[in-house]
């Protein structure tokens, strides 16, 4: 993959990002019990932070932010079709989208062009982050939130 080919590649990893906030923050509005609550919101603090630390990647491949774009109205959509489930079935769907996003990545990684393999690890780490909490959630232990807390501290 050359710099410019990977400029595809940065458009989905910002775009997952703009989705993956849109659909955390119309999470929040439904009903769920404070934990769960603040659970989401650290999940939506790891998708606002990793797309600001994307941006200057993405403008400087000539790329535009599209901040309020399809890949908003989509997580959106995802967030409603969760309506009215349980917190596991809201965790469980999410596994079936997260997964195949860590294998996404992976090429991503694998492909990604010398000057980009340091940003493209970095994505890997937070959607591999974003899958440990749905994973731990569904085993049902405390820790879910940990890989992603872990993130956003090694980035202050």
């Amino acid at each position: 993959m050359t710099s410019n080919d990977f400029s595809n590649a940065l458009r989905e990893l910002y775009d997952g990002e703009l989705l993956g906030e849109a659909f955390f923050e119309c999470m929040l509005g439904q009903s769920l019990n404070p934990e769960q609550s603040r659970k989401l919101t650290i999940a939506l603090q790891l998708e606002t932070e990793t797309k600001a630390r994307l941006r200057p990647f993405v403008v400087a491949a000539g790329l535009e932010l599209n901040d309020n774009g399809e890949a908003r109205n989509t997580g959106r959509k995802l967030a409603g079709g969760f309506a009215g489930k349980s917190w596991r079935e809201v965790m469980a769907g999410l596994l079936e989208i997260l997964e195949p996003a860590v294998k996404q990545y992976q090429e991503i990684l694998n492909d990604s062009p010398y000057e980009f393999r340091e940003l493209a690890n970095s994505m890997l780490i937070h959607e591999k982050a974003l899958l440990s909490f749905v994973e731990t959630e569904l085993e049902g232990k405390a820790n879910s939130t940990d890989a992603m807390s872990n993130q956003l501290v090694n980035r202050l």
